[in-house]
């Protein structure tokens, strides 16, 4: 084991994360630490994460975090010993050794040995012998698929569990008493309970899966000297790739060339926070967790920033996240938190049942009955406290809300986001490609005056560009401007024929646009000035740079980004073909007419360029540093980016649902303003908006304080975006998150929905949680209705189930206490808990949104779906159940004596006052009288006809003999419909009573 040492790696109020490297690979003692931490008073939430030997604690705010640090010290100085290790690991599943280190120490050793190690060169990368060779021995880079769970597999899942663990003893007991009928009944009713939980899971399973789009990537890999564009699965161990912001990394590898790069490991490791990449060698004889790999990278990871090179040194199921693949066989998605409660709802249930049937089965006994009669009476009621129907009613309503939302063009990734659609709170919005159309437009162009598009077209059509004169020449500031917009940009020229496009991201194809328009030769003038450096965008440096040669020997800066910054660069300005110095006064009116294009919603550029000796200048901007005199200021250029159709009318909408909004975006202030103001994202007239510069090094205390007032959130990082939802869920609130980028992934993981559209990264969509496919942000809202729908009409199914199964415990229960000997036997309530419950409970989880259902406000999350007034409000419904089911079985009592006869008369009351009971469950507020204010529900219809027509099969003497009943007379019938229906108008009373806040 390794030496102790606890690093405090991250740390906010209430939540830190440390680095153990003692825990590294150390898998057995995982369980054992989450265990005895969270048994500890101070801390909520415990998470153990072997790979990166790190642990994430939770704990309560006012809790001293030298207090928590002490405690997780003495923890680990308190590890299993080494033979309880070695114990340990041998008791440990097959998982640990899949995840064993095989190869070479490949990040302690130098590049050049890396490279000979694998055979290959740093600049020629394989040959092609060599690659055929390696192919063949590793095979395609692949990872491992893992097993899909078997038909068998589902179905005996379904028998796991408390619930048909009772019915099973029942059915045991049965035959060991000579109800063989009875034991097969039972038997028969858990395996079409199983078959149906089976085929609603197995559909819910089939339809996630089909929506989950597969990746095809592809990398830039160098062979024989050559840069080719090959499919990732080709990949083999001694291949140079290419690392660029945007792609997922092909393999594992040894960072062999690295500026300024960049990766999100976090699908990984866990961390958050982007690992800055070198190709340095580490210290040997040290133990490195995959975070501290600095010099790694790793198959499925995501480049943010910078470039760089590696050389592949594992693939397929040898990389890391294949070796975890592995280890997944066997796992099986998190149950919902509506399922859970279900589960542990139907065990409190159950166990409270059998506690209530143990305690009949004495009181019957020490009063003289029988030992075999008391015994069938104690499973009866056992038989009646089963809720079958909780888990299949949940699981079917949430698949069968993934199928509805699917044909709305909404896709849902995981079935917990629909019950957490309806209690979102908060939803950030990310303007570029969100708000807007992320189809960037040049609108005006500003170098000493203001140029519109049609003012440049074909202004330099018949220009050829000349070194020589260009750049170290005084020239017209519109041609240089121009020209710098097409050197400092990377995206690409695509010819198809005789047509030309460009290939990047949005707003470099809107400048090479307007070059192209202006008809500057763009190709020409790229050969004209080759680029010998790039200096990306960073946090702190929120502008780009590309260093050219000159045919001087000199060197070309171009320079484009925030206005604000790249004017902080420059000591002179280019007017009417001559150079000018830039000074103070200049500089503020150029502020000003930022501000001025800034506050009609454009996006503003400042474009710059600079001519120098050194290519290597140190261009980041600290504190008040003077700038550079030899760089000289060119102009703006403003650009774009429509607003989305509707998106004022779905803020509107969302702000009457009781959601708010918030808008964050990587543009300055003003234009963030002016958006935030045409589309009223505050829904009030004051808008508060807060830039990165505000709040980067404001205390979590009061940036939280801050985020009840501000709406719109501007210049902001990947970084900030997730400190910004994290700061919202510390303040107790559901967020949801809207993205389509690569600088969103950190906030959309992190947010409780991630949502992004058909037209976003494919990194986007595999992280998010909702996909909407048509790119109408207004779908939104129909997601949340639904979600919000299929929540209540869990509730509203949840009402009957439980209501219904107590009134049945009620029944059997209070007749035994009473004296009165047991009205159902355990086949009626087989067929009670079957047929008048699991059906009509279907259909209420399929009723149309009741209206007004978007102008309430949202559910408390931390609310329990069920809680204690809810459970008074079913007890008392149940009581009038059980009344309508005990009265006329006294009546038959008295009548006919004990025998089928009142037995008949309580089984018909009892299923048919829970089959009209569910007329008063379409709405929690309103009764079966007022439910003509509600949408139709022609399921609810179907089962309820279709659940008489069963019942109606009483009628046939083999069904009436297995079910113990007889016919019944004229004034028999009369009185069970007297007191269904009389069941069904007092509750009705009595949802009126508790609504008026009367009882």
């Amino acid at each position: 084991m390794a030496s102790l040492e606890l690093q405090k790696i991250h740390e906010l109020r209430g939540r830190v994360r440390f680095r153990a490297p003692v825990l590294y690979r150390a898998f057995h003692l995982k369980d054992y630490l989450e265990g005895v931490l969270s048994r500890n008073g101070h801390i909520k939430k415990v998470k153990v994460n072997p790979l990166t030997a790190t642990i994430l604690l939770v704990f309560k705010p006012d809790i001293p975090i030298e207090k928590i640090e002490a405690e997780l010290k003495s923890y680990l100085e308190k590890l299993p010993s080494p033979s309880e290790v070695k114990k340990l690991k041998s008791e440990a599943k097959p998982v640990v050794a899949s995840l064993k280190e095989d190869g070479p120490p490949w990040h302690t050793m130098p590049v050049e040995e890396v490279l000979k190690l694998l055979g290959t060169d740093k600049e020629k990368g394989l040959a092609r012998k060599t690659y055929e060779k390696l192919l063949q021995k590793y095979g395609p880079n692949i990872l491992p698929e893992i097993t899909p769970r078997t038909g068998w597999e589902i179905f005996f899942e379904q028998i796991k569990s408390v619930p048909v663990a009772i019915l099973g003893v029942a059915a045991g007991i049965s035959l060991f008493t000579g109800g063989i009928i009875d034991a097969v009944a039972i038997l028969c009713v858990v395996g079409l309970n199983a078959y149906i939980g089976y085929k609603t899971e197995a559909e819910a399973e089939r339809t996630i899966s089909s929506l989950k789009k597969l990746l095809h990537p592809e990398a830039l890999v160098i062979r024989e000297g050559k840069v080719h564009r090959v499919p990732a699965e080709t990949i083999v161990p001694g291949d140079i790739f290419l690392l660029r912001p945007g792609d997922y990394v092909p393999a594992d590898g040894r960072i062999i060339e690295a500026e300024r790069l960049s990766i999100d490991e976090s699908a990984l490791t866990g961390e958050s926070l982007p690992v800055v990449k070198t190709e340095k060698p580490l210290p040997p004889n040290e133990t490195y967790p995959l975070a501290d790999r600095v010099n790694m990278c790793f198959m499925g990871t995501l480049v943010l920033g910078g470039h760089g090179k590696a050389v592949a040194v594992a693939t397929g199921k040898d990389t890391e996240i294949g070796r975890i693949q592995l280890s997944l066989a066997e796992a099986r998605p998190p149950e919902t938190s509506i399922e859970k409660q279900l589960d542990e709802m139907g065990t409190k249930l159950v166990v409270l049942s059998g506690a209530l049937c143990g305690a009949v089965f004495v009181l019957g006994v020490m009063r003289g009955f029988g030992f075999l009669e008391m015994l069938n009476t104690a499973l009866s009621l056992a038989v009646a406290a089963v809720p079958e129907g909780l888990s299949t009613v949940a699981t079917t309503t949430l698949a069968l809300g993934v199928r509805e939302m699917k044909k709305e063009n909404i896709v849902v990734r995981r079935l917990s986001a629909i019950e957490a659609l309806g209690s979102v709170q908060v939803m950030c919005l990310d303007k570029t490609g969100t708000i807007t159309e992320n189809r960037m437009t040049v609108t005006e162009v500003s170098c000493g005056k203001s140029y519109k598009p049609k003012d440049l077209e074909n202004r330099y059509l018949n220009f050829s560009p000349a070194p020589q004169i260009l750049f170290e020449e005084a020239q017209d500031e519109l041609l240089s401007l121009l020209a710098v917009c097409v050197l400092c940009n990377e995206s690409e020229v695509v010819k198809n024929g005789e047509k030309l496009s460009f290939r990047g991201t949005p707003t470099e194809t809107a400048l090479l646009e307007i070059a192209f328009k202006a008809g500057l030769d763009i190709e020409a003038l790229r050969k004209a000035f080759p680029r010998v450096r790039i200096v990306h965008r960073a946090e702190n440096r929120l502008y780009m740079v590309t260093v050219h040669s000159l045919p001087s020997g000199k060197f070309l800066y171009a320079i484009k980004g925030m206005p604000t910054q790249v004017l902080g660069l420059c000591g002179q300005v280019l007017k009417g073909g001559r150079l000018y110095p830039l000074d103070e006064e200049e500089r503020i009116e150029l502020t000003n007419l930022n501000d001025q294009l800034a506050v009609r919603g454009l996006r503003v550029l400042g474009v710059a360029f600079g001519i120098s000796d050194d290519p290597e200048i140190d261009l980041d901007l600290k504190g008040e540093a003077p700038w550079c005199e030899n760089f000289v200021w060119l102009g703006f250029v403003g650009m774009e980016d429509p607003i989305r159709p509707g998106i004022k009318d779905l803020i509107s909408l969302l702000h009457q649902a009781g959601i708010r909004t918030v808008m964050i975006t990587g543009d300055q202030a003003p234009t963030a303003y002016a958006i935030g103001k045409a589309i009223n994202i505050s829904g009030q007239d004051e808008l508060v908006i807060l830039d990165s510069s505000d709040f980067s090094h404001l205390n979590p205390e009061a940036f939280k304080g801050l985020l009840k007032r501000v709406s719109v959130f501007s210049r902001v990082s990947p970084a900030d975006k997730l400190r910004i939802v994290q700061a919202f869920q510390d303040l107790g609130l559901k967020v949801a998150m809207t993205g389509d980028g690569i600088n969103d992934i950190p906030a959309l993981k992190a947010a409780d929905i991630g949502v992004t559209t058909g037209s976003g990264t494919d990194v986007a969509k595999e992280v998010a949680d909702i996909i909407i496919e048509d790119d109408q942000l207004g779908t939104m809202v129909l997601a949340v209705e639904k979600g919000r729908i299929i929540y209540k009409n869990i509730r509203k199914s949840l009402e009957f189930l439980l209501s219904t199964n107590i009134s049945e415990i009620m029944v059997s229960v209070s007749a035994n206490l009473a004296g009165l000997g047991q009205p159902l036997n355990q086949m009626q309530l087989l067929w009670i808990n079957l047929v008048t419950d699991v059906f009509p409970g279907l259909a209420l989880s399929l009723e149309p949104a009741e209206p007004g259902i978007m102008k309430e406000p949202p559910r408390d999350p931390q609310k329990p779906i069920m809680d204690t007034n809810d459970f008074k409000r079913l007890s008392l419904q149940a009581s009038v159940i059980s009344g309508a089911s005990l009265f006329p079985y006294v009546y038959g009592l008295v009548r006919y004596g004990r025998g089928p006869k009142a037995s008949t008369l309580s089984f018909l009351s009892l299923t048919a006052s829970q089959l009209l009971h569910t007329l008063n469950c379409r709405s929690e507020k309103l009764t079966f009288l007022e439910n003509s204010a509600l949408p139709k529900n022609p399921h609810l219809a179907k089962c309820m006809w279709g659940t008489a027509a069963a019942h109606s099969l009483f009628f046939l003497p083999p069904i009436r003999k297995v079910l113990g009943l007889s016919p019944l007379g004229l004034i028999d019938t009369v009185l069970v419909a007297a007191t269904s229906f009389g069941s069904l108008f007092f509750n009705a009373f009595l949802k009126k009573v508790i609504r008026e806040g009367h009882l």
